[in-house]
């Protein structure tokens, strides 16, 4: 299934693009994602760790099912002080 993948801050940068479509698994979660990203481009590997994920502007952690349709948004955390 076909599903949106929406990059921002470093993840845009090593991508290269600010959105993507992927091809998933039915019944993929978050990890998968991940992992399929990590194969595109190991670059993300030191990144990922860090990374915050959504489905649909909902909060997602890895272990999140994702539907087909589903826009996945992966950005840093923000910090200040």
């Amino acid at each position: 299934m076909k599903v949106k993948l929406e990059l921002f801050s470093v993840y845009r940068g090593v991508i290269g693009d600010k959105e993507i479509e992927i091809e998933i698994k039915s019944n993929a979660r978050i990890k998968d994602v991940i992992q399929l990203l990590i194969n595109k481009c190991p670059s993300l590997k030191k990144f990922i760790k860090y990374a915050i994920f959504s489905i649909n502007r909902e909060y997602a952690d890895e272990n999140s099912r994702i539907r087909k349709g589903d826009t996945i948004a992966i950005f840093a955390p923000i910090g200040g002080g």
